[in-house]
């Protein structure tokens, strides 16, 4: 395409043009913070994984684009906090469709390491299965959550994570399975079987 380059250092991150690249190179801005892990063995979009339409119940997911070995890294987001979500350009896309800044703020956010509360944008578009395909990890001091192959995932195949967030267990406390599924109806309008882990 006209415009476009590809990264100087790995070759396979691509940019529509020089103010793409800015946004995108380092952790400071609003895009994947590419600098920190260029020539990193990790996923692209458009190479490895996309995100598109998986379903009318569902919206948009990830899709591999080829077979993803177990415990490869998938991708890896920048993390936006409250005060830069709404200059994202992918922000006004993310559900609920027509929904204001903060509806898609409390529908997106996650927890990252230090118990901060963020949105990225690409992951944000994985959607819950009580049996995930892959998981994500926020990475400390790099402002980016990463997603990593649980096990297999066959091309073509949607990347699915579990929305565990109301039972993580790192801090010690667990939440009743029954409270897990209330909250995951009530946030995501997801209804989770009897037999849900």
């Amino acid at each position: 395409e006209a415009g476009a380059s590809r990264c100087g250092g790995c070759q396979r991150r691509v940019y529509c043009g020089d103010e793409c690249k800015e946004r995108d190179w380092g952790k400071d801005g609003i895009g994947q913070g590419h600098e920190q892990w260029c020539g990193a063995d990790c996923g692209e979009e458009g190479i490895d994984w996309e995100v598109r339409h998986v379903s009318d119940t569902k919206g948009f997911g990830i899709v591999a684009l080829r077979d993803l070995p177990a415990g490869f890294m998938i991708l890896v987001d920048g993390e936006l906090g409250r005060d830069r979500f709404g200059e994202h350009p992918a922000a006004a896309s993310l559900a609920p469709a027509g929904g204001t800044d903060d509806e898609r703020w409390s529908t997106n956010a996650l927890f990252s390491q230090g118990d901060q509360e963020v949105v990225c944008p690409r992951v944000s578009r994985a959607n819950h299965c009580c049996e995930p395909n892959a998981f994500q990890y926020s990475v400390g001091g790099k402002r980016a959550t990463a997603l990593f192959a649980e096990r297999p995932i066959a091309r073509g195949e949607e990347v699915l994570l579990a929305y565990r967030q109301h039972n993580d267990v790192s801090n010690g406390i667990e939440i009743d399975a029954e409270v897990c599924r209330a909250a995951l109806r009530l946030k995501y309008g997801i209804t989770c079987p009897p037999d849900c882990p």
